[in-house]
């Protein structure tokens, strides 16, 4: 059985963040036995995350996972689009979060470089210089090294030079 208790916690932008205590039943193969999984903290995302990057279709086709509730479709995002929303932010929780997921995880760089590009053509605001200083502070901090340094420059300053010039 599962039980979603959300409560609302606050709203920022489009998006409705929500505390909550998630309690999941999942069947632990190795014993046989069901155990309880409580997950503290929960951000549900409703057309963009903190009034900034919106949720698009191919972040949506990229999901990890996907369950239905009932009327309630709640789709996992990839780790790729989860370091997209960490990299736009300065905090520094965000950053760490950002090495953590670098170090650990297969990220599609070719898909996080694409989705930036997406975003900025659907919102008209420069992520890419954000996520360029992150990428800067992974290198310099945590010795991460981004495939898509170069391109992610070359990018910036062609908007860059765009922006001045319009």
């Amino acid at each position: 059985m599962t039980e979603l208790n959300l409560k609302p916690n606050r709203v920022v932008g489009d998006v409705r963040l929500l505390r909550t205590a998630v309690l999941l039943e999942v069947n632990n193969i190795v014993l046989g036995q069901q155990v309880e999984v409580v997950v503290d903290i929960v951000d549900i995302a409703v057309k963009a995350v903190a009034g900034q990057l919106q949720l698009t279709p191919a972040m949506i086709e990229r999901c990890d996972q996907s369950f239905e509730y009932g009327p309630l479709h709640v789709h996992l995002l990839s780790l790729t689009d989860i370091f997209v929303f960490k990299s736009i932010t300065e905090r520094e929780g965000d950053l760490e979060d950002a090495a953590l997921i670098a170090r650990q995880a297969d990220l599609d760089w070719e898909d996080i470089f694409q989705e930036i590009q997406t975003q900025e053509d659907r919102t008209g605001q420069f992520f890419s210089f954000a996520v360029l200083d992150t990428i800067d502070v992974l290198d310099e901090r945590h010795d991460i090294v981004a495939p898509i340094t170069d391109r992610l420059v070359s990018y910036c300053l062609e908007n860059c030079l765009l922006s001045i010039s319009l």
